[in-house]
């Protein structure tokens, strides 16, 4: 069989601490190949990677037709990668966001040329998140009545290599961390938002806190809570007509509480740290890591079956509907009919 090469566009902080453990236990690529600009990048990656080969430019890259295709640059740069893969029909593991605002229509594609996608939303990989969503469907605690999702970052770290996550034209925190929360409470709670509103303190600003209401059939609402601050934090409540599933941390346990089954809180504080002791200690375990392993798992497992991937393309759509969506509500300070506004966007 012909070697299996594995392109990655992009080598700042991400690569070089999430996918590179991934790749380095990862088997069936033969060879990785890296573009990045910046030659501290290019220089890290041949540090890091075993059977690497550098470019400069993503375009010399995309010239060797890799089998497979990783993009983890800034979001004003998805959009001519992803046509240019396209063009070549390359299959691509691309980071959230997809696009920007106004991009979809450009990015859309063929029915053929939209099964080339994988959208990284890791957390579907997370087991304890998808515990949770076993949970939901299977009515654990009734009804859904609300739900709470939050994202908080500290993005000095991400600024390490570029700054790209504070610049408003790259989307800000709605399109870095409402795309990732949005997709994760939709998938959660299996059923597709009539409506969005968002809002924020300060619209000024990309890093400022911002509320994302998602109203569900029978007025379920998830809130998602995503901004950049000074510290990074992650957690999810699910409130139904019979109980509540909590998790303090992905890195921590799933909790259902219900009537006499519900965990006393010194007990459930122990299994909580403990675990995150655990997965402190072994950080191959921890959510971040082991997440995005089992994507680029997933991504190279179906390039080599010719699989659908998913989350795919319809997946990747839907986010960019929202956000444009959120970013309505942002300006016009009321919430938007997700179902009209995809119609806009799918019109260009």
């Amino acid at each position: 069989m012909a070697p299996f090469r594995l392109g990655i566009i992009g080598f700042g902080r991400l690569a070089r601490q999430y996918y590179t453990p991934a790749l380095r236990g990862l088997e069936g690529v033969d060879q990785l190949l890296v573009a990045d600009p910046l030659e501290a990048s290019r220089d890290a990656a041949l540090r890091a990677l075993p059977r690497v080969k550098v470019f400069a430019d993503p375009a010399e890259l995309l010239a060797q037709r890799p089998d497979g295709l990783i993009v983890a640059t800034p979001p004003s740069s998805h959009l001519p990668l992803w046509r240019a893969a396209m063009r070549a029909g390359i299959r691509v593991l691309m980071e959230k966001p997809f696009v920007l605002g106004g991009e979809l229509p450009a990015a859309t594609g063929s029915e053929v040329e939209q099964r080339l996608l994988m959208i990284d939303f890791n957390r579907r990989f997370w087991e304890p998140y998808r515990r949770v969503g076993e949970l939901v469907r299977d009515g654990t605690v009734g009804d859904v009545v609300r739900a709470e999702l939050v994202l908080r970052v500290d993005v000095r770290p991400w600024n390490a290599v570029t700054n790209y996550r504070i610049d408003p034209a790259e989307g800000g925190a709605l399109f870095d961390l409402g795309s990732q929360m949005m997709d994760l409470a939709i998938w959660l709670l299996g059923e597709e938002p009539s409506a969005v509103m968002a809002v924020t303190e300060d619209p000024s600003r990309p890093d400022s806190e911002l509320r994302i209401d998602l109203v569900f059939p029978r007025d379920v609402v998830a809130r998602c809570l995503v901004g950049y601050g000074e510290c990074t934090a992650e957690r999810l409540s699910i409130e139904g007509t019979r109980g509540r599933i909590r998790m303090a941390d992905p890195n921590m346990g799933v909790h259902v509480e219900r009537g006499r089954e519900r965990m006393t809180a010194p007990l459930a504080a122990l299994s909580d740290y403990a675990l995150l002791g655990w997965r402190g200690v072994f950080r191959s375990r921890c959510m971040s890591r082991r997440s995005i392993a089992l994507a680029i798992g997933a991504f190279v497992d179906g390039i080599k079956a010719s699989a659908p991937f998913s989350p795919g393309f319809a997946d990747a759509a839907r986010s960019t509907r929202l956000l444009e969506a959120a970013a309505l509500s942002l300006k016009l300070g009321r919430p938007v009919d997700t179902i009209a506004a995809g119609e806009r966007v799918a019109h260009g």
